[in-house]
């Protein structure tokens, strides 16, 4: 991280449930949400066992991968799931003062958006300089000063386009630099969008991209493939 810097992924995990909220409240799902709503978020959040199994049930698999936990899990009922996960662990109270020195994001729309489909399609392509709606309304900006790769994948069951971005990455307002690696996961069977981003740090700051050795990061093609592989997304 570059000093005088704060990293962005830090921000993310602090004060669970409230930042949670107004993430969701950002794509307009408020509508869905009563007491109810919250008071299962907050026994979620607050019991380590229920998070777990609420972020592998959103991801669909049936362990983490090596080295992170279950930060955050949602699901609103006709709307969209989000997971979140760290390489640090929240406390007894769901709470958590920085996610780590890595960290994940997936939301998946339950709703078809053909629009913002290839709103964001055109983004990771390269197509539309235009940040989707999708990433602005969940308060993560990239503004970066390289593109490391973009194409697609393949994963077991579904594919993925996806974009890797070297330069300063904004959560709530909070910069640093790093590395985050955008993969919209496509299904077979519908086009409802599914975005992941992993991130973390820059192995090599002021470095050229031929000078790098991205090996295992979000900046190593191979790297996000494995990562990705641990879910099931289109089941």
């Amino acid at each position: 991280m570059a000093e005088g810097k704060t990293s962005p992924w830090m921000w993310i995990g602090c004060g669970c449930l409230g930042a949670l909220i107004l993430i969701v409240g950002a794509f307009g799902a408020m509508i869905f949400m009563g007491v109810s709503f919250v008071k299962d978020l907050e026994e979620t959040m607050s019991d380590p066992a229920k998070r777990a199994e609420r972020v592998m049930e959103i991801l669909n698999t049936d362990e983490l991968p090596d080295g992170y936990n279950a930060i955050a899990g949602i699901t609103i009922p006709l709307f969209a799931e989000l997971a979140v996960l760290g390489t640090n662990e929240p406390d007894a109270h769901g709470q958590l003062d920085e996610l780590g020195e890595r960290g994940f994001v997936y939301m998946k729309l339950k709703l078809s958006m053909p629009e913002k489909e290839r709103e964001l399609r055109d983004f990771l392509e390269g197509k539309s300089e235009k940040k989707p709606d999708i990433m602005l309304q969940s308060n993560i900006r990239l503004d970066a000063d390289e593109v490391v790769e973009r194409g697609e994948m393949e994963l077991d069951g579904s594919s993925a386009i996806y974009s890797i971005y070297r330069g300063d990455i904004n959560v709530d307002n909070k910069s640093g630099e790093g590395l985050a690696a955008m993969a919209m996961i496509q299904c077979p069977e519908d086009n409802r969008i599914r975005l992941g981003i992993w991130f973390g740090p820059d192995p090599s700051q002021g470095k050229a991209i031929e000078e790098v050795d991205f090996t295992g990061t979000p900046g190593d093609k191979q790297a996000v493939k494995n990562f990705l592989s641990h879910f099931d997304f289109c089941h």
